[in-house]
């Protein structure tokens, strides 16, 4: 009795497996076989963007290289880098927007990371002047063209949940910026410039958190076009 019940479970098992092999994955299991590019930032816990924001608001009007040391970021960059007057630090975090992941197509697709980079063009003494947020690797593999998805998101999905205030909004569209007073928590707070540029390939937004009152991020879009 008991090899024909071992034998009978063994055959229910083997007709059972094709079932289970053919059968959609859960959204568990899917994500876990997702790669992430680049492969820093592969330990990180997704973060929400309005939640990262909250996180990376100015607080008592400034902003620090040493924030974001929570493990929502992984710093790249060891200390602060110095290029032609300028100071910077760059990390990578896993964002998700109204619960998308942004993605892109190497040999396989992946989960793409986020830049997060704070930098000044003052005396590095004083800290970063803005921290600007957008999907990819800044400067090298930025979320543009074919082989990205996922990647554009509305000033309304950034600040969800936040306290706003729309303070002006520039165009034209092919190069559209909104800004912001924004309330976070903990007493923080600040400019948010969301960014939306448009171009043959397709599309691309950022989001600039700023030392700067909002006023004055206005007239400098309105300047910058």
């Amino acid at each position: 009795m008991n090899k024909w019940k071992l034998a009978s479970s063994a055959c229910l098992i083997g007709w059972i497996a094709p079932i289970i092999a053919l059968a959609p994955l859960g959204e568990h299991c899917a994500s876990a076989q997702t790669r992430v590019w680049p492969t820093s930032a592969a330990k990180l816990t997704p973060i929400t963007l309005p939640a990262l924001i909250a996180s990376a608001l100015p607080l008592g009007g400034a902003l620090r290289w040493d924030n974001l040391q929570n493990g929502e970021v992984a710093w790249i960059t060891e200390g602060v880098a110095f290029d032609r007057g300028s100071t910077s630090r760059h990390g990578l975090a896993r964002v998700r927007v109204a619960g998308r992941m942004s993605t892109v197509l190497r040999q396989v697709k992946n989960e793409l990371a986020w830049s997060i980079t704070p930098e000044s063009d003052e005396a590095p003494k004083f800290g970063p002047t803005r921290l600007t947020i957008l999907p990819g690797i800044a400067g090298k593999e930025q979320c543009f063209g074919v082989t990205f998805d996922a990647c554009n998101f509305s000033p309304e999905e950034a600040l969800a949940g936040l306290e706003h205030r729309l303070v002006c909004d520039v165009g034209p569209a092919s190069y559209y910026a909104a800004v912001y007073e924004v309330k976070g928590r903990e007493g923080r707070s600040g400019t948010v410039v969301y960014r939306r540029d448009l171009g043959s390939g397709g599309e691309t937004n950022s989001v600039v958190i700023s030392t700067l009152r909002a006023l004055d991020e206005c007239h400098a879009e309105r300047n910058a076009r």
